[in-house]
């Protein structure tokens, strides 16, 4: 595939996903089979598409109006660079945080190994902190009590 047709697999994958209806089947059309996605925080890379599938749906499980807005799109040969910004609003439970009814905001940079028409491995900079800062679980420096 060229660079561009790389470029537009990350984008409809971003739009379908996250901007559609999270339908996490969607997976067995853009991932590999033998999918790797690293992921900060996470000591192991995800391997395969059901772990893939586990991982993405602990992450929207407890947020509706999902939505990933992208900021820029890079790519050189099979590599493609997107930053987005992620937002939701915490409805449900998540990872054990009861809803607050926050809309969340966060940044997320990510690299995508394409081969053969579909992402083989992937690299996710999620901003895990600012989410929790957030949700009200981590004081923001400055913001504590003290």
């Amino acid at each position: 595939m060229s660079t561009e047709e790389n470029k537009k697999l990350v984008l409809r994958w971003k739009e379908l996903c996250w901007n559609g209806a999270q339908d996490l089947n969607l997976v067995d059309e853009f991932f590999t089979p033998e999918i790797v996605c690293h992921m900060a925080g996470i000591r192991e890379p995800m391997r395969g598409r059901a772990a893939f599938k586990q991982l993405l749906a602990s992450l929207v499980a407890g947020f509706d109006d999902i939505h990933d807005t992208p900021e820029f799109l890079i790519a050189e040969g099979g590599m493609v660079v997107i930053r987005v910004t992620a937002g939701g609003k915490h409805t449900r439970v998540f990872q054990g945080i009861p809803p607050t009814g926050t809309e969340v905001t966060v940044s997320n940079n990510e690299i995508d190994r394409i081969v053969e028409g579909q992402i083989l491995e992937q690299w996710v900079g999620l901003d895990m902190l600012s989410l929790m800062q957030q949700l009200g679980v981590i004081p923001t420096p400055g913001h504590g009590s003290g």
